[in-house]
């Protein structure tokens, strides 16, 4: 081992072939087993070249720059170089650094393109070039100029005889199953063979009857056709013999015959269907099918979650097999073209099914929370210190800081962005509200306030801290400064990711997160010391550094467990059972298209130059058949069924190929034409099916104890005593209560609604002899009422909540509102889900004014209208409603969230007050007689009934409101009619006079009944029996204004003494306070809202299509 020189293709192999050796012969001391960076840094190391080497952090830097350079000095590119430009511009340029082309070579190589694409070529080149050039004088080199300058280095020594120190005692190298080097590892490992003398190359490729030869030929064919060690080097082409049955057979076939039209598309839908015209193919050239058998299964799962379920259960299958047909877990490996898509699947399955997993492959440090959580941190400012980024990052893990404990103060002061109005000035507008409440209280309710204002206090405190804290990001600043600052607010804020565990991914992060930081300082010192950016501009850069910089958390890695690899980190690698999963088309294989700055033609005509500027500069130790320098998007896609190969050839016993019928939202995906290829081989095999309907499996088919539970539960046998091997009585017994419940529940939900009940009762009134007022029977159907239960909303009476629902602060009876009578009315569980249990969410500012704020501003200036102008006169009425218009839009304007949404809405308000004092004024000109008019008039009641309970204490409650508009028609002094008209800034006019007719009147809506049976109480002593009372609304929005008169009669609105048998409004509302007291709110609405935010909780389902 200590004379051969290895070269691998992945660290994984190196670690996997290091560790079967030390179990065999026990401590490995002084092995040559390498991988092509391993083996340049240490080449590199012994040739003490006085350079800096910068990073891929470094090298994006340097990019950045050099187009600045480039800009600066004049340069058309013929394109915006965006974000994503710039990316793929680094990609080309270590592409072509990869094959020792330098800037020079691009230019001179530009001459045979068209004029298009040759300016744009040129361009790129000087920006090549500059990029080199910040490299050279910064004393710094990236890693391909490391490979370049390790190479001239074994050149030079080469032609003087010497051979190095790191080769002593080497006198073999072997380079086992790298099959894509580049141009300068090639050259590399050409001089290493010509220094030791002796080599062996190893590769799954053979290079006479597969398809994908012609991917291989960027390979091996380099190391065949290259003169200088064609008599030193021994190809070995393994095909990793010993596969048995329909395993080996495939590997033999596989891709030996061209690509039906359709694989190479890839627009397949069943991987049965391509096999059909060539079933009898093999057999017509002689070659048996070997017989069925377990070496190769393809599985069609519904989507990526089951798939990953799926192999956990094939695994555990396998598991219960006698000890003899079992796997050892580390022997089995799941392969997929993108580990990152399925990585949760994965582990989500195999801790559920409590298989150990080791995700084995790095992931980016962007993909880590503790990353997020800092590119939050640094959007902030450029957000405009946004409400809900600043309550993100209050909610945000690994941080401790005083604001977080405050987070009700933004909604609290109104405040939304900076932009908007500042933190400090919504503090302070609040802070003199506060203050002015507190002048005016009393002193019982004295010490509250001061006790709100001190808190208030403490969360303005910390809230502008934390303000004060992100500004100092703001100001520009070179990049190692930016470092340090952002360093120094983490570090304020208390950041820390290993603050509640020490083991877990994001604890993983720790180290890299500050290593990144400071790579980035350090790099950026030395590419670019004086660049100064942006907040915006840092933050960009910070997020591609965590897109650059890779971490593989220790925790992934389990001793002993499956494997999960991606394609490309498990090259050279071997097990005896191999899951290939997402075999979906455009996954693997995945689609490269053409380049949309390098068209392949450019390309393929820059080829033979550069390959000849390569030869020019190498002299004779340039590669004799070098390949292309650059590849089409051809080349790329060649590379595809090779992978596929080399995984298909990793299982020593099995394989399972594994594809998605449809992705995570149910979109259906196409399948992988790779799996039409075997399926092809194998004449038409047709795959498993896994059914998106079985989610409880059959007995048999069950491995963990929530599988046999389900399963129990299903076959109603959890009450027998083999269930106690799966849980214990007290879980069982938790199972069967709660199975009982949801029974009962789903049989309930299912019984006919009050609402649909409602309606035809109304329907069958209406068509018999007309409706009268309050007739409407509007209970709901006998079993419905009396299946009603806890778990439906009927709660257990008792003396809290009847102190909630009948006693005010101050011991008197509550005050109800006729909105809260009305959420009562329309449906009790929301009222309960809202008024009891507190479940909405609060209320937070907008950009725009809410409907209410709206309805709001416009009742209080409809109000100081009609009260401040003379009715009578329409010049005053339209002079005072101007004055008081411009008076509101003066306040209002300088008090909006935002000025430019206050005024879109101002113009709709203005619009509305214009019409209504037009229709006062139109109203007035009819020569109607003088009427007494009040306006948001005040209205205080108190209603009693005798306690339904039997007890003597009577059932009490006060009604309180306004009414908008109430108009006092007078005869000799009595009042000979009232009419109550109520406000609304909507267009539905229709819907609402609908709430005034006899089949609907104090059903669903009691705001009106309250009113007028608030106003008849008000004015009892001056109405008699033959007062007339009408009702009507206005609604602002719409073109008629106001609906037509409803004449109640007085009887319908009962006194404030009211029996529970009556049939008025005032029996109504007591009824309803009534069963709220006995704990009646059952998921069973009167009118259930088109949206309501409580319907998850109730679970109630409004239906669709009502009857």
């Amino acid at each position: 081992m200590h004379s051969v020189l290895t070269i691998y293709p992945t660290a994984h192999k190196v670690e996997d072939l290091l560790k079967r050796e030390s179990q065999a012969k026990g401590g490995l001391f002084g092995h040559r087993v390498t991988t092509f960076p391993q083996l340049t840094d240490a080449l590199w190391r012994e040739a003490g070249i006085a350079r800096v080497m910068v990073g891929p952090v470094g090298e994006r830097l340097a990019l950045e720059e050099a187009i600045t350079r480039a800009h600066a000095r004049g340069l058309d590119l013929a394109f915006a170089p965006g974000n994503g430009v710039r990316d793929h511009l680094l990609r080309f340029i270590r592409e072509l650094k990869s094959a020792a082309i330098e800037a020079s070579d691009l230019r001179q190589a530009c001459a045979g393109l068209p004029d298009t694409a040759a300016r744009r070529m040129r361009g790129i080149a000087e920006i090549f070039a500059q990029y080199d050039n910040l490299l050279r004088k910064a004393g710094a080199a990236d890693a391909h100029d490391r490979e370049r300058l390790v190479v001239e280095v074994l050149h030079r020594m080469e032609q003087t005889g010497r051979r190095p120190r790191f080769l002593n005692g080497v006198e073999h190298l072997l380079m086992a199953e790298v099959y894509d080097p580049s141009l300068l590892q090639f050259m590399l490992v050409s001089s290493l063979i010509r220094l030791i003398g002796d080599a062996t190359l190893t590769i799954q490729a053979e290079p006479f009857d597969l398809r994908i030869s012609r991917f291989a030929d960027l390979t091996w064919n380099r190391f065949v056709a290259e003169e200088s060690i064609s008599d030193k080097v021994l190809p070995h082409f393994v095909r990793r013999d010993g596969r048995m049955g329909r395993l080996g057979f495939v590997l033999t076939h596989l891709f030996a015959q061209a690509a039906p039209a359709s694989a190479n598309h890839g627009y397949l839908t069943s991987p049965a269907t391509e096999g059909e015209g060539d079933e009898q193919e093999l057999g017509a050239r002689g070659i048996e099918l070997p017989p069925q058998d377990s070496t190769i299964r393809i599985i069609e799962a519904p989507n990526p979650s089951r798939e990953a379920e799926e192999v956990a259960r094939v695994i555990r299958r396998m598991l219960e097999l006698p000890t003899a047909e079992q796997i050892r877990l580390d022997r089995i490996a799941i392969i997929a073209r993108d580990l990152q898509a399925y990585g949760d699947h994965l582990e989500a399955a195999f801790r559920r099914y409590r298989i150990p997993l080791s995700m084995a492959g790095p992931r980016p440090l962007s993909a880590f929370a503790p990353a997020r959580v800092i590119r939050d941190i640094l959007r902030i400012p450029a957000q405009n210190y946004h409400r809900d980024n600043m309550l993100s990052l209050c909610r945000a893990p690994f941080m401790r800081f005083a604001a977080a404990r405050y987070p009700e103060l933004p909604a609290q002061v109104g405040y939304i962005d900076k932009e908007t109005r500042s933190l400090a000035e919504c503090i302070e507008s609040r802070r003199a509200e506060l203050s002015r409440a507190l002048q005016q209280k009393t002193d019982s309710t004295r010490l509250e306030i001061r006790r709100r204002l001190r808190d208030f206090d403490r969360a303005a405190q910390a809230w502008s801290t934390l303000l004060d804290l992100l500004v100092t990001l703001e100001t520009p600043a070179t990049l190692a400064r930016y470092v340090a600052k952002t360093l120094n607010v983490l570090d304020r804020l208390k950041f820390d990711p290993l603050r509640d565990s020490l083991v877990d991914s994001s604890a993983a992060t720790a180290g890299p997160l500050r290593s990144a930081f400071e790579t980035l300082a350090n790099e950026a010192r030395i590419v670019a010391p004086r660049r100064r950016v942006a907040l915006g501009e840092f933050a960009l850069v910070v997020e591609r550094v965590f897109d650059e910089v890779m971490v593989e958390p220790a925790a992934n890695h389990v001793a002993g467990g499956v494997r999960a690899m991606a394609v490309a980190d498990a090259r050279g690698l071997d097990f005896d059972m191999v899951f290939i999963v997402g075999l979906n088309d455009g996954v693997f294989p995945a689609y490269h298209s053409e380049d949309p700055l390098f068209s392949d033609d450019a390309i393929r005509k820059l080829n033979a130059p550069l390959r000849d500027a390569l030869r020019l500069r190498m002299g004779r130790f340039a590669p004799d058949a070098p390949g292309p320098i650059l590849r089409t998007h051809y080349d790329r896609n060649a590379e595809e069924p090779f992978l596929f190969f080399l995984t298909m050839s990793m299982p020593a016993r099995c394989v399972v190929l594994s594809y998605s019928a449809a992705d995570d939202c149910g979109h259906p995906l196409p399948v992988s034409p790779f799996v039409a290829e075997v399926s092809r081989i194998l004449n038409g095999a047709a795959p498993e099916r896994i059914s998106a309907d079985d989610f409880i499996l059959p007995a048999t088919d069950c491995f963990i104890p929530d599988e046999f539970l389900a399963r129990a539960a299903l076959d109603s046998v959890l009450r027998q005593s083999d269930a106690l091997h799966m849980a214990d009585t007290t879980q069982i017994e938790s199972i069967l209560h709660r199975m009982e419940i949801e029974r009962k529940r789903e049989k309930y939900l299912a019984l006919s609604s009050r609402e649909d009940l409602v309606d035809d009762r109304r329907r069958q009134q209406n068509a018999s002899n007309g409706a009268w007022w309050l007739s409407l029977d509007l209970s709901p159907g006998d079993e419905k009422l009396a299946s009603a239960s806890a778990y439906d909303g009927r709660i257990k009476p008792g003396p809290a909540l009847s102190r909630f629902l009948l006693k005010g602060p101050d011991g008197g009876p509550r005050e109800w509102s006729a909105a809260q009578l009305t959420e009562l009315a329309a449906c009790g569980y929301k009222f309960f889900a809202r008024r009891i249990l507190l479940l909405r969410e609060p209320d937070e500012a907008g950009y725009e004014q809410t409907a209410l704020e709206t309805g709001n501003l416009v009742h209080e200036i409809l109000h100081a209208i009609f009260t401040q102008a003379r009715l009578s006169d329409g010049a005053s009425l339209r002079s005072s409603g101007r004055q008081i218009l411009d008076d509101f839009h003066r306040r209002e304007h300088a008090q909006a969230r935002n000025p430019a949404f206050f005024e879109v809405e101002w113009a709709s308000i203005e619009a509305m007050v214009d019409e209504i004092i037009e229709y006062e004024i139109a109203r007035q000109s009819r020569g109607e007689p003088e009427i007494e008019t009040h306006h948001e008039f005040p209205l205080n009641l108190t209603l009693t009934q005798k306690s339904v309970t039997g007890g003597a204490d009577p059932l009490k409650i006060t009604l309180v409101g306004q009414i908008d508009r109430l108009e006092i028609y007078r005869d000799a002094g009595r009042i000979r009619r009232l009419k109550l008209i109520d406000y609304k800034t909507s267009r539905r006019l229709s819907d609402y006079a609908e709430l005034l007719k006899p089949d609907h009147f104090a059903c669903e809506d009691l705001q009106m009944p309250v009113y007028a049976l608030g106003a008849v109480k008000h004015f009892h002593s001056e109405i008699s029996s033959e007062t007339g009372i009408e009702l009507a609304y206005i609604a602002l929005k719409n073109r008629d204004k106001e609906s037509d008169p409803q004449p109640i009669p007085p009887a319908v609105l009962g006194s404030p003494l009211e029996s529970a048998g009556e049939k008025t409004v005032a029996a109504r509302i007591l009824n309803l306070v009534a069963d709220a007291v006995a704990g009646r709110f059952e998921v069973d609405p009167l009118k259930c809202g088109e949206y309501c935010p409580y319907r998850r909780v109730c679970r109630y389902r409004k239906p669709i299509f009502r009857s």
